[in-house]
């Protein structure tokens, strides 16, 4: 059996798990961005799709499957109100390929067991950093409205 294909210690997969977290955690700002962009175009009327991200990216066997949810949604919005307003959906499927470039090289040198896992992982929190972030704008949004700041 391969080195590759062995299991991985535990100390080796919580490494390489916190190393992918990392990858998200240096793109926070980008992620915020986004979010923003997001409540300022939808509103709350896809806030079950921008979820339904955060639930893909927990399932993800590689990031492309939220690049396919993001064109599918992209290609319903006929009117371009929502997912293709003023790029959006263009500039969350480039973030998404940018942490699909991100991951490649510890994808490379991770075991088999880990390179499994490691897509969910670097997935799933920039999902749910995403949604928190996209539901923190409108709450925000929202109080700006009522304290009679709204826009």
């Amino acid at each position: 059996m391969s080195e590759r294909k062995a299991a991985a210690p535990a100390a080796d997969r919580a490494r390489l798990r916190a190393e992918a977290e990392a990858l998200v955690d240096a793109r926070a700002r980008e992620i915020e961005q986004l979010a923003g962009r997001a409540a300022r175009n939808f509103g709350d009327r896809e806030k079950s799709q921008i979820n339904q991200l955060e639930r893909l990216g927990y399932q993800a066997v590689s990031l492309a499957e939220l690049e396919f949810h993001v064109k599918r949604q992209a290609g319903k919005d006929t009117k371009g109100k929502n997912w293709c307003k003023d790029g959006f959906a263009q500039a969350l499927i480039e973030f998404i390929r940018g942490l699909e470039r991100d991951l490649q090289p510890l994808m490379d040198r991770a075991p088999e067991d880990v390179r499994l896992r490691l897509p969910a992982v670097v997935a799933g929190r920039a999902m749910r950093h995403l949604f928190s972030a996209y539901l923190f704008a409108l709450a925000q949004k929202g109080n700006a409205r009522s304290d009679g700041g709204g826009s």
